[in-house]
């Protein structure tokens, strides 16, 4: 090695330092940029890495996704639908009620509908404004229309469908604006009170009843429920 280096001309022994020093230099660079590279790349243990504002930062944008609505209120947390009477009329009384064991005497008289010669017990309330004139009905809860009938006894009578296997049914209507399988909204108005023959003595009213797996409830008791609480 030694005799070949002193062998070496002097335009030989220039260009051959050049070279190792252009050499020298890339490697330098190399090396340089080598080390920015590791310290740029944020370490991937696992561990989240502050946001610098007081939070971390997981590298998943998607994260707020999961963070809560203005003031923490989730749209869809609505509050659950319970049971109104059929009619918006401030100035309404209970002509006619449930017919209960439990019920007073009253109230048992209120609950006894004469047909003809005949006697029955009412499986529903009936509601009258005071002053006798007809009001809009409206529906109790959020459902399907079930049935629309115009009976010569009973007047016009529409089942509506709801969750939970509950039906409710409004008889005793003049004119209704809706058909099988419209969706009605709770409030929506869905008849016009009116008169029967079933229960004559009644001014134009509407009788309201609530039924779930042939079984009839007492509406009064119900409305404030949900669906599923009637049982």
């Amino acid at each position: 090695m030694k005799k070949w280096f002193s062998n070496l001309t002097k335009d030989q022994l220039q260009r051959f330092l050049f070279l190792g020093a252009l050499v020298l230099v890339f490697s330098v660079f190399f090396i340089a940029l080598g080390i920015n590279s590791s310290q740029d790349k944020k370490p991937d243990d696992g561990t989240q890495q502050p946001d610098g504002n007081g939070g971390t930062d997981s590298g998943d944008k998607d994260n707020n996704s999961q963070l809560p609505d203005n003031d923490g209120k989730n749209e869809n947390n609505t509050k659950p639908q319970t049971f109104i009477l059929p009619t918006k009329s401030e100035d309404y009384a209970v002509v006619r009620k449930y017919y209960s064991t439990q019920s007073s005497k009253e109230d048992q008289e209120l609950a006894v509908i004469q047909y003809g010669k005949r006697y029955f017990v009412s499986t529903g309330v009936a509601l009258q404004n005071k002053d006798g004139s007809e009001f809009d009905v409206v529906a109790a809860l959020d459902g399907v229309v079930e049935s629309v009938e115009d009976s010569p006894i009973y007047g016009v009578v529409i089942v509506l469908k709801h969750e939970s296997e509950v039906f409710t049914e409004y008889s005793s209507l003049s004119k209704t604006n809706v058909s099988v399988g419209d969706t009605v909204k709770q409030g929506d108005v869905i008849g016009v009170s009116g008169t029967c023959e079933y229960d004559s003595e009644l001014l134009s009213h509407v009788y309201f009843k609530v039924s779930k797996n042939s079984q009839t409830y007492d509406p009064l008791n119900i409305v404030g429920l949900e669906a599923a609480e009637v049982k």
